[in-house]
């Protein structure tokens, strides 16, 4: 029997065929607009998403940060899994370069449940940061890799949007959002 790691995107290598590609691809300064790969990778991935623009990042932590900082202000709560890989793999990131404070929910099962995610949506209080963003996986790798249903992950969107003030970012975000439909922020 053969094994296909897919633990992660860091883990995968390149084929060959994928390395002439990119041996082969156009190239220019994406500061300037003027590499034609990531202009058509990033006009692409807006298509797919149903979104009006995409940014290309380098990297899946680079992707979240900034994601992070679109959403939030310096001590904003950000609502996430403590198994969760922006909270347990990405070096602190949220807090030592977004000062934001990690509100961590059991998300054991692969998401948390609605009624911890909705005991971090409180009252405005000067003791308490604001929760501005809730942060899910699908799959979780933590957690086995479980696959979260449609169905569930629907529900935590629906509960977001009742929450005028709480967005969603999930995590992979490049294969999840499609699937949600008119669901835009």
């Amino acid at each position: 029997m053969s094994i296909i790691d897919l633990r992660s995107d860091t883990v995968t290598k390149p084929s060959f065929e994928m390395r002439r590609a990119m041996a082969e691809a156009e190239v220019g300064d994406d500061v300037y607009q003027e590499d034609p790969t990531v202009i058509k990778l990033e006009q692409l991935a807006a298509e797919i998403t149903g979104q009006e623009a995409a940014l290309f990042v380098c990297s899946g932590t680079m992707g979240n940060i900034v994601s992070l900082l679109t959403h939030c202000n310096r001590g904003d709560g950000v609502i996430l899994g403590y198994k969760s890989h922006i909270y347990v793999n990405e070096g602190g990131g949220l807090s030592a370069l977004g000062g934001l404070v990690p509100l961590c929910v059991n998300d054991g099962d692969g998401i948390p449940k609605p009624e911890e995610v909705l005991s971090f949506c409180r009252p405005e209080n000067v003791h308490y940061a604001p929760a501005k963003l809730l942060c899910l996986e699908n799959t979780h790798n933590a957690c086995g890799g479980v696959a979260i249903s449609p169905e569930d992950f629907l529900s935590m969107v629906s509960l977001a949007k009742n929450r005028d003030f709480l967005y969603i970012l999930m995590e992979p975000e490049y294969l999840m959002l499609p699937l949600l439909g008119e669901w835009n922020r």
